[in-house]
Protein backbone atom coordinates (compact mmCIF):
# COMPACT_ATOMS: atom_id res chain seq x y z
CA UNK A 1 0.00 0.00 0.00
CA UNK A 2 1.33 3.42 -0.94
CA UNK A 3 1.64 6.11 1.65
CA UNK A 4 -0.55 9.18 1.46
CA UNK A 5 0.82 11.59 -1.12
CA UNK A 6 3.20 9.10 -2.75
CA UNK A 7 4.89 10.64 -5.75
CA UNK A 8 3.91 9.68 -9.26
CA UNK A 9 6.59 8.13 -11.43
CA UNK A 10 6.99 8.67 -15.16
CA UNK A 11 5.93 5.04 -15.58
CA UNK A 12 2.68 5.73 -13.68
CA UNK A 13 2.01 8.72 -15.92
CA UNK A 14 2.62 6.57 -19.00
CA UNK A 15 0.03 4.06 -17.80
CA UNK A 16 -2.50 6.85 -17.29
CA UNK A 17 -1.78 8.32 -20.73
CA UNK A 18 -2.24 4.96 -22.44
CA UNK A 19 -5.17 3.48 -20.49
CA UNK A 20 -7.29 6.34 -19.12
CA UNK A 21 -8.72 7.69 -22.42
CA UNK A 22 -10.34 4.38 -23.37
CA UNK A 23 -11.08 2.82 -19.99
CA UNK A 24 -11.13 5.51 -17.34
CA UNK A 25 -9.92 5.02 -13.79
CA UNK A 26 -10.95 1.35 -13.71
CA UNK A 27 -8.57 0.44 -16.54
CA UNK A 28 -5.73 2.27 -14.81
CA UNK A 29 -6.58 0.73 -11.43
CA UNK A 30 -6.00 -2.79 -12.81
CA UNK A 31 -2.39 -1.80 -13.57
CA UNK A 32 -1.78 0.54 -10.62
CA UNK A 33 -3.53 -1.36 -7.85
CA UNK A 34 -2.05 0.78 -5.05
CA UNK A 35 -3.66 3.98 -6.36
CA UNK A 36 -7.17 5.08 -5.43
CA UNK A 37 -9.93 6.07 -7.83
CA UNK A 38 -9.68 9.65 -6.68
CA UNK A 39 -5.90 9.84 -7.06
CA UNK A 40 -6.06 8.40 -10.58
CA UNK A 41 -8.78 10.85 -11.63
CA UNK A 42 -6.92 13.79 -10.11
CA UNK A 43 -3.66 12.83 -11.79
CA UNK A 44 -5.38 12.42 -15.17
CA UNK A 45 -6.92 15.87 -14.72
CA UNK A 46 -3.55 17.37 -13.83
CA UNK A 47 -2.04 15.76 -16.93
CA UNK A 48 -4.99 17.12 -18.95
CA UNK A 49 -6.07 13.63 -20.01
CA UNK A 50 -9.75 12.98 -20.60
CA UNK A 51 -11.79 9.94 -21.51
CA UNK A 52 -12.78 9.47 -25.14
CA UNK A 53 -16.41 10.31 -25.89
CA UNK A 54 -17.05 6.78 -27.12
CA UNK A 55 -15.71 5.28 -23.88
CA UNK A 56 -17.88 7.60 -21.79
CA UNK A 57 -20.94 6.63 -23.83
CA UNK A 58 -20.26 2.93 -23.35
CA UNK A 59 -19.87 3.33 -19.59
CA UNK A 60 -23.08 5.35 -19.37
CA UNK A 61 -24.99 2.73 -21.35
CA UNK A 62 -23.65 -0.09 -19.19
CA UNK A 63 -24.57 1.74 -15.98
CA UNK A 64 -28.05 2.54 -17.28
CA UNK A 65 -28.68 -1.12 -18.15
CA UNK A 66 -27.50 -2.19 -14.67
CA UNK A 67 -29.76 0.39 -13.03
CA UNK A 68 -32.90 -0.62 -14.95
CA UNK A 69 -32.19 -4.33 -14.54
CA UNK A 70 -32.56 -3.89 -10.78
CA UNK A 71 -35.84 -1.94 -11.15
CA UNK A 72 -37.86 -4.59 -12.99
Amino acid sequence: MLKFGATWTPEDDAVIRSEYPAGGWRAVKTLLADRTQSSIQQRACKLNIRMDREAVGQICQRNTRKYWATRT
